[in-house]
């Protein structure tokens, strides 16, 4: 069975466990989980809350001892058409704020001295990818702000960045996102290289998640 680690995280809220410490799954499935354990009708576990009535929720919670636990709630559903027209105009915003990500087919961002690629199955869902740049002084690449979140990726993605100025010849960098860190593989064909400096070179470190944290090469 492949590494389902990354699924798993999908499932939860993520960011929310990285900021909290606290694990939360989500009641519904998002279009692009193929975690086996997960099964569901063609709704997915969403609840459309479409008519002025009471909604009564019932979840049981089992463990694998088959230690059970029953929470019941009720939602009433209240029209509210300014809130909605609210809502989609935000949804709207948000999505022309950067570049479309579709979680059905590979992805490609690119930026000065940057490019993103996200294979197929990498996303659990649509989103939006808001790169921001700065200059970093201390680093070989300018600075990457990738995501507003913590964002778990299901596969690799590949990071192609570009140094500022020709570096000197190393097996490896350092790629910085804040605290954490990965070796990035100095490509090895189609580079230009004169006495120990790569020249026209674009540093390609593998990466797991996107997220709130700026990444740079030193």
């Amino acid at each position: 069975m492949p590494d389902e680690n990354p699924l798993v995280n999908a499932w939860g809220d993520y960011g929310h466990y990285r900021r909290t410490k606290h694990w939360y799954l989500k009641a519904f499935v998002e279009p692009g989980n193929t975690l086996s354990m997960l099964h569901t009708d063609e709704n997915r576990g969403w609840v459309d809350i479409c008519e002025e009535r009471d909604y009564v929720f019932e979840y049981v919670l089992e463990d694998l001892k088959g230690n059970q636990r029953t929470y019941r709630f009720t939602v009433r559903g209240a029209r509210n058409d300014g809130l909605l027209a609210e809502e989609a105009e935000r949804e709207r915003a948000r999505m022309a704020s950067g570049a479309r990500l579709m979680y059905d087919r590979p992805n490609v961002v690119q930026g000065p001295g940057m490019e993103l690629r996200i294979p197929t199955g990498a996303l659990m869902k649509d989103d939006v990818l808001r790169v921001r740049i700065e200059a970093q002084e201390d680093g070989v690449s300018n600075r990457y702000t990738l995501h507003d979140d913590f964002f778990p990726l299901a596969k690799r993605a590949t990071l192609m960045l570009a140094p500022r100025e020709p570096v000197r010849v190393r097996s490896s960098v350092t790629l910085n996102l804040r605290g954490d860190m990965w070796a990035a593989r100095m490509p090895t064909a189609g580079i230009r290289r004169e006495s120990g400096i790569w020249a026209n070179a674009m540093l390609w470190p593998w990466i797991r998640w996107l997220r709130n944290a700026s990444c740079f090469l030193r």
